[in-house]
Formats: C-alpha cells, sequence, structure tokens
C-alpha cells in the first residue's frame, strides 16, 4: 500500500509563524499531497495575511475556523479532509496535524513513511498512530523518546514503560482511516483534546508510537494564541482543568465502563 499524506495545520493569529511552518512542510524531502490551514483569526488583518501566504504555497487550502477553539479547529480539519478526500477522488493513506507555531525537520515526513513502511502488515500500517520529539534544536543530540501516560486523576507523567498513551499533538500523524470512525470532542474548547482522541482511538485497537527520528521543533512552547492577557490566561487554565476533568472522567465511565473507578474518581 503506498503511503501518502495530507497536512492539517490549525492556526490563529500566527501569520509569521505559520509562514515559517508552511516553508517546513514543503520544504521536507516527501511533501504532502495536500495541506489545509485552519484559521481561527478574528482580526481582519490577520485574516488577509494567512490567505495570501497559503495562496502561495501549490496544492494548500484556506479553511476559515468557526473560532470555538482548538479542539473544534482540529475537528473542523478532519471534516474538510473527508470532504476533499471524497470530492478529488485522492488516494490519501495519513493525516499530518502540525501546528503553526510546529518546523518540523526535513526529513519528518520521510522518516515517518519509513516507519510505517515497516509495519508487518496493511492491519497494522492502518492501526498505527505516530509521532515525533519536541526538540529546541535540529542539531540536539539527546533524541529521547517523549512518552507519556495517565495518573488516575488524568494528569500528564512520563511512561514508565515503552508504551505512551497519548502523541505529541503539535506534530502527529494519523491514519486517515481513523477520523470516519472518531473525531476531536465537541464538548472540548481546550485542552486534552490529544488525551481524549488517542483513548479512544486505543479502545479501538490503535497503537501509539514514538518515532525519535521525526523532530520537530517548538517556536512557542507553552504558549496560546487564546491566552492574549492575563485573565484570558486564567480562563484557559480553567478550560483545561474542566477538560481534564471530563475527559478523564469519559474514560472510565464511557471508553472502559468502569464505573466503580468512574465513581472513585
Amino acid at each position: 500500500m503506498e503511503i501518502t499524506f495530507a497536512a492539517l495545520i490549525p492556526t490563529r493569529h500566527r501569520p509569521d509563524l505559520l509562514k515559517l511552518c508552511l516553508e517546513s512542510v514543503y520544504s521536507n524531502s516527501v511533501v504532502p499531497t495536500l495541506t489545509i490551514v485552519g484559521d481561527d483569526s478574528t482580526d481582519v488583518e490577520c485574516i488577509k495575511k494567512n490567505k495570501k501566504i497559503v495562496s502561495s504555497f501549490g496544492n494548500c487550502f484556506y479553511l476559515p475556523g468557526k473560532c470555538a477553539g482548538p479542539s473544534q479547529n482540529r475537528r473542523y480539519l478532519a471534516e474538510y479532509l473527508l470532504f476533499l478526500i471524497a470530492q478529488k477522488n485522492s488516494n490519501i493513506s495519513h493525516v499530518a496535524y502540525i501546528d503553526d507555531d510546529i518546523i518540523i525537520s526535513k526529513n519528518w515526513f520521510a522518516y515517518a513513511a519509513m516507519h510505517l513502511e515497516s509495519c508487518v502488515s496493511k492491519l497494522n500500517l492502518m492501526k498505527s498512530i505516530i509521532y515525533g520529539i519536541i526538540v529546541s534544536s535540529f542539531s540536539d543530540t539527546n533524541n529521547v523518546p517523549q512518552l507519556y501516560r495517565f495518573t488516575f486523576l488524568g494528569y500528564f507523567d512520563v511512561s514508565r514503560d515503552d508504551s505512551t498513551s497519548c502523541v505529541n499533538i503539535q506534530a502527529a500523524i494519523f491514519p486517515v482511516c481513523l477520523f470516519s470512525k472518531i473525531n476531536f470532542d465537541k464538548n472540548i474548547y481546550f485542552g486534552y483534546e490529544d488525551a481524549d482522541l488517542c483513548n479512544r482511538a486505543i479502545s479501538l485497537g490503535y497503537e501509539l508510537s514514538c518515532v525519535s527520528s521525526m523532530l520537530a521543533i517548538n517556536k512557542l512552547p507553552g504558549q496560546s494564541s487564546l491566552a492574549e492577557d492575563d485573565e484570558k490566561h486564567c480562563s484557559l487554565d480553567l478550560q483545561i482543568e474542566a477538560a481534564r476533568l471530563y475527559v478523564t472522567f469519559k474514560k472510565y465511565f464511557c471508553i472502559e465502563r468502569r464505573s466503580l473507578k468512574s465513581f472513585f474518581f
């Protein structure tokens, strides 16, 4: 089976970073078949800049966002991708989510394809979710896999073995077929949307892997375009906490169907 990629890039109020992100995608040794930029910007001038930037790249589509939060932006991008695939009869096997403040390494897609091609069967290939390492520099030699687990209360923690329960959603690759089954939760505004998607994917038999050769730089680590002042930053903290409670209870009660565990949570 031929491995082909689409790239989905959610953005908001970051035209300069968006341009750098797209340049890193289109300078890759393997270029996605198509790219979609989902723009949640509300500033008119910023929207104009983003449209102009998107138009300068081949097979790159601009999608106006619904301004309902990052989770909804990711969800809308997946829905639009499935629409384009059906409309154009495109043979795209995998989709990469790349945040607008991310710069991927020159061979990021090539290393992804190599890892996926190493899957022993077509079934394994279409059940494999992969992601790379977020580094401070491409010359960084300490490429230790970034593996995660969740505590009982739903907080992120470092994995205690070679498995991982979540991806680096800033730069991750999913089989397209996953989004015909599930998508990002429309009830989440900000935070833990990646955890929830991975919880449900794992329950469907998908496997998560960190590929240490897939390097990416986060230009604004720990920052959100939604946190434009102290008041909005505090509001986002509340959104993240609400998402943690919702996603963890949903995991225990709805996905794992362990009523006692959800009760004690």
